[in-house]
């Protein structure tokens, strides 16, 4: 079962200034740059007591490219900064993505 917003995902083409803006100038803590190697992310968190705002980019254009998720970036941030998705904190994942996808949904792929 869906139980909360787990955290939002802001997709921005120009990494350091986001991190600036959400940290120097909104007076944010953010958590030190990290990534997912295989869809070539570099991301930060904002974090609060529930939950977070990821600031995510992409850093190997060609690692992106071969899943849907790093497409789906690619194109994001090829325009303005903007909301990229959500993601969900569930007690049965694969159940809970079934639906959604059955109920209209373009939810991607489950990553833990």
């Amino acid at each position: 079962m869906l139980s909360q917003i787990d955290h939002v995902i802001l997709a921005t083409a120009d990494f350091e200034a986001a991190s600036q803006v959400w940290g120097e100038r909104l007076g944010f803590r953010l958590t030190d740059p990290g990534g997912h190697a295989a869809y070539g992310t570099r991301n930060r968190a904002v974090p609060f007591p529930k939950g977070y705002v990821e600031l995510i980019t992409i850093v190997e254009p060609e690692v992106a490219a071969r899943s849907p998720l790093g497409q789906a970036l690619a194109a994001a941030i090829a325009g303005p900064e903007r909301w990229f998705g959500f993601a969900l904190a569930s007690s049965d994942i694969e159940a809970d993505v079934a639906a959604l996808r059955a109920g209209g949904s373009s939810a991607t792929e489950i990553m833990r």
